[in-house]
């Protein structure tokens, strides 16, 4: 059996990269979420604005004798260095940040129900202090009865 969370970020990386956003990006779920997304800065940053899209936790809930309610989260990690010579800033990306929390509000990922959408940051201080890096992360919480 599939992991339910893994097969969410799946469509969600497919969902997102058939949307027009207003300027380009890929959005992937990165076998290695640690050096794909680049956390501490060290090696090239990469080009453009990627959405790493990673499941990052699981709950299951008995409602009855048989059923369970599964409730996966995903996060989507928004990123992007900036240069300044392109006209993408902080302002523009967080706009973009808010287009993707509107196009996968009520959509339906691999069977699983959109619940609910949490900003965990912004603007990642750390990123802020030590590189010219947007950073942000949605947490997307899905549920499904079983």
């Amino acid at each position: 059996m599939a992991d339910p969370g893994q097969e969410i970020a799946d469509a969600i990386v497919t969902h997102l990269n058939a949307q027009d956003l207003g300027f380009g990006f890929a959005a992937a779920s990165p076998e290695d979420p640690q050096k794909e997304i680049n956390f501490d800065g060290m090696g090239d940053p990469h080009v453009g604005t990627k959405c790493f899209v990673i499941p990052v936790a699981d709950s299951e809930e008995k409602i009855d004798k048989a059923g369970v309610i599964m409730s996966p989260t995903i996060n989507v990690f928004v990123s992007r260095f900036l240069s300044g010579k392109d006209g993408v800033t902080r302002r523009v990306m967080d706009d973009f940040v808010h287009d993707i929390r509107t196009t996968i509000r009520f959509v339906q990922m691999a069977g699983y129900h959109w619940q609910g959408t949490e900003t965990v940051t912004k603007y990642d201080p750390d990123k802020l202090r030590t590189q010219d890096r947007f950073f942000a992360v949605l947490a997307l919480s899905y549920v499904n009865v079983e």
